[in-house]
């Protein structure tokens, strides 16, 4: 039952890193090309409605805080989770991806967000700046990565509920992957309930990030900290 309820969890962090990557993908496409992401699947229909959730100025350069927030905030966080506890009970993984092929295999590096403790936006400007140049003040940017923060908790709370319910709408992949993967097991049950537990516990994740870099940059504006330059 243990390791049913260990891959849950990795299964649920892994699903959830590669919607995180495949999303924001769709939202560099769409600032690189204008084409809007096409298709009903949950992905798509995610990144349409970032795309569309925002109004007024600097629009291009804030869409690419928030697709840099899902991919290398949100998304490689949970596949670090997932390879940690994989790593630490000796577990396989279910699935992977080429979403994060750099990160999939060798040391797990569980302090890549270094820069961001120091409240360096450097990272973030550079990832902006090969689409638009970079106008965005401290308060904007951070209020861009909450953004994603508070979008992902709702969908985290949406597929809870289904995955407890036993329900697998055709717009969900994740959903679907998580039963399909949960009957090739002995305690089918024990893996989907785990997997829609971890669906809460990455939301409650996001809240602490939300309020770690609300301090990280209330300390910088104090000149707690320095912003390093770029």
């Amino acid at each position: 039952m243990i390791r049913e309820q260990l891959l849950g969890k990795t299964t649920s962090y892994r699903l959830n890193a590669y919607d995180d990557a495949d999303i924001a993908s769709l939202i560099v496409q769409y600032v690189a090309t204008g084409d809007a992401p096409e298709g009903e699947e949950q992905v798509a229909e995610r990144a349409r409605t970032i795309i569309a959730d925002i109004d007024g100025e600097d629009i291009t350069p804030r869409l690419m805080v928030r697709a840099y927030t899902l991919h290398w905030f949100n998304g490689l966080a949970d596949l670090i989770w997932a390879r940690l506890i994989e790593t630490a009970f000796g577990l396989k993984p279910l699935c992977t991806g080429q979403q994060y092929a750099e990160f999939e295999t060798g040391p797990v590096r569980a302090f890549f967000w270094g820069y961001l403790m120091r409240g360096d936006i450097s990272p973030i400007v550079r990832y902006v700046e090969e689409y638009a140049p970079f106008t965005l003040d401290d308060d904007v940017v951070v209020e861009e990565i909450v953004y994603v923060q508070h979008a992902n908790t709702g969908v985290n709370r949406t597929n809870h509920d289904l995955l407890l319910n036993g329900e697998a709408p055709p717009n969900n992949p994740k959903v679907a992957r998580i039963h399909e993967l949960a009957a090739d097991l002995p305690r089918p049950e024990v893996f989907v309930h785990s997997a829609a537990k971890t669906q809460l516990a990455a939301g409650r994740w996001d809240s602490l990030f939300t309020a770690y870099i609300r301090t990280v940059f209330a300390l910088t504006r104090r000149g707690k900290h320095g912003r390093p330059t770029s």
